[in-house]
Order: structure tokens, then sequence, then C-alpha cells
């Protein structure tokens, strides 16, 4: 897990019991904001365990705070929405090379 992740987590506590077969089952606790954070914690638990934590990412555009599952074939997906995301830093860089150009005299 990224280290800007670790530390947007807040000191969390989940509950481990066995089930009635015998598994070891993750349960969250606290309530409000706390207990969603906890499921969260559980979640990247079990995909960490399913060599699924790969695909847990953070988009690259700057002004998305989001995490995502990449779904990509590849595992390539960099941005949350390549609609939203995508399209916003892509404009950005366009409209910086064309400023850029009119700076040069081209």
């Amino acid at each position: 897990m990224s280290a800007q992740v670790l530390a947007a987590l807040p000191a969390l506590s989940v509950s481990m019991r066995v089930d009635d077969r015998g598994t070891v089952v993750a349960e969250p606790s606290g309530t409000g904001w706390r207990r969603v954070a906890s499921l969260v914690l559980i979640e990247c638990l079990q995909a960490q365990q399913t060599d699924q934590r790969r695909r847990l990412k953070i988009c690259r555009n700057e002004r998305c705070p989001c995490a995502f599952y990449d779904r990509s074939r590849n595992n390539s997906g960099v941005r949350r929405d390549v609609r939203y995301c995508g399209n916003a830093v892509n404009l950005r860089a366009h409209r910086a090379r064309k400023r850029e150009q009119a700076a040069s005299g081209e």
C-alpha cells in the first residue's frame, strides 16, 4: 500500500472471529465514518490476499482525490474515469502546448 494511502487511514480497529465453518472472518467495528473506513481496510486486506491489490489505484489527475479499481485487461489504468479525469488532463496539456507555441512565436 502506498505511503499516501497509509497516511490517509486513521487508526482503525477490525474484529476477527472464527465462523461456524472454521473460517476466520474480519468484521468492521465502530460507527459512522470509522465503520466505513474499517470496511475499506478489510477490502484492502482481501485484495492483498487475492493479488488484486495491484488494481487498487489512486487517480493520476491531481485534481481528482479518488481511488479506483483498475478493470483494464492489462492493469494499465491511471485515471478513475477517462471521460472526466483523462479529458481534463488532456485538455490542460493541450492548452499548455498552445500557450508555449504562442509564446515562442510558432
